[in-house]
């Protein structure tokens, strides 16, 4: 306001020598109003919640069912395992060049496989379609020669996991042995941490005599550890 307008009296605004002012005063309370509607929930994510239909699930269905497969691992004793060349070539460049090149196995779409059990072979198809194996405590063994043998470094380290936390002083010198022997770096660490720390039962077992007797380069190894240890701990 303008002061020459406030003393305007053609303008009206001094009414009595008085000015009146009229103010509009809001004041916030406490109380809450809550409206449950649709329109404030955010949609949840159908993907997440959808655990039946994922991509392990689905491929398990397929090598359960055998649906659409185009060749067969057979195991010892003729048991059939139906499976697909896209998969097993995804998954292995041992199979894959088994199906690109004009081999036995590309012409008759079969695979026969005598060193591995029916197990194993069960095993290693669970694994190549879902990346995990129900029973590794058992297989794992076995699946580290078929990881190494079809040129499969995953699983390889999944079976070399599994027999890490299987370590005793009945299996560690033939689990040095075999890690060795398939080239599973972090199950050879710690098989050979364990047995330098249980040497003296260690070197009563079978395992030892056969580590002993077939890959003695380890054993020297060993020893050398050992060497190494003593040296450190009485230098001065």
């Amino acid at each position: 306001m303008l002061y020459d307008d406030l003393f305007d009296s053609e303008k009206g605004l001094l009414c009595g020598d008085m000015l009146t002012i009229v103010c509009e005063v809001r004041g916030f309370t406490n109380d809450v109003k809550y409206v449950d509607s649709w329109l404030f929930h955010p949609v949840e994510s159908v993907v997440s919640l959808d655990t039946e239909h994922t991509l392990a699930n689905d491929l398990r269905q397929i090598l359960d069912t055998g649906r659409g497969s185009d060749v067969t691992l057979v195991a010892e004793y003729g048991k059939k395992f139906p499976a697909h060349v896209l998969i097993l070539s995804s998954r292995s460049p041992v199979f894959a060049a088994m199906f690109q090149h004009d081999m036995k196995e590309k012409r008759e779409k079969c695979v026969t496989i005598h060193d591995l059990s029916p197990n194993a072979i069960e095993g290693l198809l669970e694994f190549i379609y879902t990346d995990s194996v129900a029973d590794i405590s058992t297989l794992a063994a076995e699946l580290l020669y078929a990881a190494h043998k079809y040129e499969i470094p995953r699983l390889k380290a999944y079976c070399g996991e599994a027999m890490t936390s299987e370590l005793k002083v009945e299996n560690a010198a033939e689990y040095l042995y075999v890690a060795d022997l398939y080239g599973a770096d972090n199950l050879r660490t710690e098989a050979k941490r364990f047995v330098l720390t249980n040497l003296y039962r260690v070197k009563k077992t079978q395992g030892w005599k056969k580590l002993d007797s077939q890959r003695p380069h380890l054993t020297d190894e060993l020893t050398d550890e050992l060497a190494e240890l003593m040296r450190q701990l009485t230098s001065t």
